[in-house]
């Protein structure tokens, strides 16, 4: 490790001489798709670009959401993907969408694709989007304080073949390989991967804890003219981490999630501003849990003397999307009119608690129509004043409660541009009705529609080839009635969060970000108001045919034991045009901040709630290699 840390050190301190291999890639950094793909007006943007996620060795989105000012990367009980995990919450993340080429990935039953992509594979990626508040209502289906834009590789920049591979800690391993090909109106993009991931096992109670995963991947894009189709298989088996145990012993069992989705958009007029976009997800889940009493276990006796209490479910989650849009030009004015249609089905649900079949299983059959409007009005040359508003209309059945409500969700934001600066303003409203996770644990029956007022403004000020940049952002979310009817607490929360950005060009291969953030926000379940400080810097250098990676991650809650810091680095050698070699450390020190799980602790006949503090990020080291042809 010392002389990993001591290679790492000596690269990034080189100075850096340009050659023919550098001057294309400066015409790809130039040419880069993510230039075409953003939209300032969607919200508040952190874009990783195909040079970042290359240079940056990223094998996981995971690894990408530690450097980002209102979450970090987190996971529930379940050892699933969770940013907004809040203990003991079985998960946190509904307002949290995911999109691959525009296309959102999401569930019936969570509300969010997030909990199975929150991880997913990078090889396929050209580059990443990320807006922080909320974003325009012409592109969730449902409201989003994060937005995550995934977009894979254009066949037009990947023609030829591609194989990657690596293996790192504990007998991690993965490998990939694609094939692009394009001509003036057809082309296509195929990518197949496997992924064995061996993670840190912890131990309590003497019980294995374990988070080990396997996936398979395989996605497809096609492209004729103007219509553009995409297909996508994964299949991701995994260890059950904590389950649902109440004394955080599980005993064993496993997960599997099996996704089959196809997507296609299509583009009408000369001016391609009407668009028709489709797309089907099915979802097999199969749950087998066997633990010492699930959380849920409320009879004494039950806790003092049931053996053991096992959980066996299978379903079939699907969700069916249409969307028609048309841009208007008219005047000053760019108008975007659309509406949406969403089919969630939740279905041949199997569920079995220490072996006896539930008579009354949970199902979920949700359609949502919603129209949309958004004006952006430009008051002058660099200005602009963009409105949106949104209309869903829900027809909800669960096996819990039927209900037909209707939401609203409205936006106004003003954004101003220069050569030496960028201001964005913001303020929203959102009614989110309560997902059907939450219902199923919950003492009501009852759906909720929760309000959460966003109001925020980013100012950056461009200085020669450095970028100081800040940002300002109020939350107000309503409480729950099952919060509020079991705790004492107040109908509204707030959060608060500020930060400042730093970052400088010190040419076109050699470049530093930085920021640094500070988050005031209430905690609903524990009726708490709680502070979190941190920020990150990153070094990306080039060194002849070498490039190198450094980064620092500091995360801390002040009112409890969560806090820390991370250390990657890495470094890429381009042996030719078409082979790398590649080394990379993650949390290499194994100092990065932790999560709290809770769990109960018999203290004789009294049970004591306890907790277990143990991080979502991996200490791992990984060696590579790259190969086109």
């Amino acid at each position: 490790m010392r002389l990993f840390f001591l290679l790492i050190v000596v690269f990034s301190t080189l100075l850096q001489a340009y050659d023919i291999d550098q001057m294309l890639d400066l015409y790809r950094k130039d040419s880069d798709l993510s230039k075409k793909t953003k939209n300032e007006s969607l919200g508040h943007l952190t874009i990783y670009t195909r040079d970042d996620l290359e240079r940056m060795q990223a094998h996981n989105l995971g690894e990408l959401l530690n450097s980002l000012r209102s979450f970090r990367y987190n996971e529930n009980m379940l050892g699933m993907s969770d940013v907004l995990h809040t203990d003991p919450s079985l998960y946190s993340s509904d307002t949290v969408k995911i999109f691959i080429n525009n296309h959102e990935i999401t569930s019936a039953y969570a509300g969010s694709g997030l909990f199975l992509y929150g991880n997913i594979d990078l090889g396929f990626v050209d580059h990443v989007e990320i807006y922080e508040g909320s974003t325009s209502t012409a592109v969730n289906s449902e409201p989003a304080i994060i937005t995550i834009k995934l977009y894979s590789k254009d066949p037009v920049r990947e023609s030829g073949g591609h194989l990657q591979a690596y293996g790192g800690s504990r007998g991690t391993d993965h490998e990939n390989v694609s094939y692009a090909a394009a001509s003036k109106d057809f082309k296509y993009y195929l990518y197949a991967s496997r992924s064995d991931i061996r993670r840190t096992h912890y131990t309590h109670e003497n019980h294995d804890i374990s988070r080990d995963y396997k996936q398979k991947h395989a996605l497809m894009t096609l492209d004729y003219k103007n219509i553009k189709v995409g297909a996508e298989y994964i299949d991701h088996k995994a260890d059950p981490f904590l389950s649902l145990s109440m004394f955080a012993t599980p005993k064993d069992g496993d997960m599997s999630y099996k996704l089959k989705r196809v997507s296609s958009t299509m583009s009408f007029l000369d001016d391609d501003s009407l668009k028709l976009s489709l797309s089907f997800i099915r979802m097999n889940e199969h749950l087998n849990f066997n633990m010492d009493r699930t959380l849920w276990t409320t009879n004494n006796l039950d806790v003092m003397f049931l053996p053991q209490d096992s959980f066996v479910v299978d379903s079939v989650d699907d969700v069916y999307s249409a969307k028609v849009e048309k841009k208007i030009l008219y005047k000053a004015n760019t108008f975007l009119l659309g509406a949406d249609y969403i089919k969630k089905s939740l279905h041949d649900v199997k569920s079995y608690e220490n072996g006896l079949l539930d008579t009354e299983p949970t199902f979920v059959d949700n359609s949502i129509f919603g129209l949309y409007m958004q004006d952006d009005f430009a008051i002058a040359e660099n200005q602009i004043i963009t409105a949106s508003l949104k209309r869903n209309q829900y027809y909800s059945k669960t096996n819990r409660a039927q209900r037909n409500f209707h939401t609203l969700q409205t936006r106004l934001g003003y954004i101003a541009t220069s050569k030496k600066s960028t201001f964005k303003a913001f303020v929203s409203s959102m009614e989110i009705p309560t997902e059907q996770y939450a219902l199923a644990f919950a003492k009501t029956n009852e759906i909720e529609l929760l309000r959460i007022v966003d109001v925020s403004a980013e100012y950056a000020r461009h200085i020669n080839t450095a970028t100081l940049g800040f940002c300002l952002e109020y939350l107000q979310n309503q409480n729950s009635k099952i919060l509020i009817e079991q705790k004492d607490i107040p109908k509204y929360y707030d959060n608060y969060s500020a930060s400042i950005k730093y970052d400088y060009d010190f040419d076109p291969f050699n470049s530093l970000k930085s920021m640094l953030f500070y988050n005031r926000f209430h905690n609903p379940v524990n009726i708490t108001q709680e502070s979190v400080t941190g920020g990150f810097v990153r070094l990306l250098n080039t060194y002849e045919k070498f490039d190198i990676y450094n980064e620092v991650d500091y995360y801390k809650e002040y009112s409890s034991e969560i806090n820390g810091y991370m250390y990657n680095a890495g470094v890429r050698y381009r042996a030719t045009p078409s082979l790398i070699f590649s080394l990379k450390g993650v949390n290499i020190f194994n100092s990065a901040a932790t999560s709290r799980y809770s769990y109960i602790k018999m203290n004789g006949f009294t049970p004591e709630q306890k907790s277990l503090y143990m991080s979502p990020i991996d200490s791992t080291f990984s060696v590579g290699m790259e190969y086109s042809f």
